[in-house]
């Protein structure tokens, strides 16, 4: 999938292969509501935002990830939704001027996580 519509069709479909529609169904309609609410959300603060997917070498979180911290009220950087996650280097993550980072490294547990990203800060601080 490269953004929440696909990813939504997805579980339904998923829902027809397994003969599990009324299942698929309330999945999609919970997640639906719970997209609404983020969007319609009063508090939204408008931050610039990063989210970066893998490390050795950066890349940037494509596909559905920019959809979503649009749809929290955030400005997404680099990339845009429904792009394939791409290689940026440091420059690119400095020149963006982020106020804030996700680091979210594709099949990382979270103590790994944390490891990689203390990691980084000794690496290039």
């Amino acid at each position: 999938p490269h953004n929440l519509d696909e990813i939504i069709q997805s579980v339904i479909k998923l829902g027809k292969i397994l003969d599990k529609n009324q299942k698929s169904l309330e999945i999609v309609n919970s997640l639906k509501k719970r997209i609404q609410n983020i969007q319609n959300s009063k508090n939204k603060i408008s931050l610039k935002v990063l989210a970066i997917e893998w490390i050795e070498p950066f890349f940037t979180a494509g596909h559905w990830i920019p959809q979503m911290i649009e749809s929290a009220g955030g400005i997404n950087l680099i990339s845009k939704t429904g792009e394939h996650s791409r290689r940026m280097n440091m420059d690119e993550i400095i020149d963006s001027d982020p106020d804030v980072i996700i680091f979210m490294p594709c099949g990382f547990d979270t103590l790994r996580t944390v490891s990689e990203y203390d990691t980084i800060l000794k690496n290039n601080s």
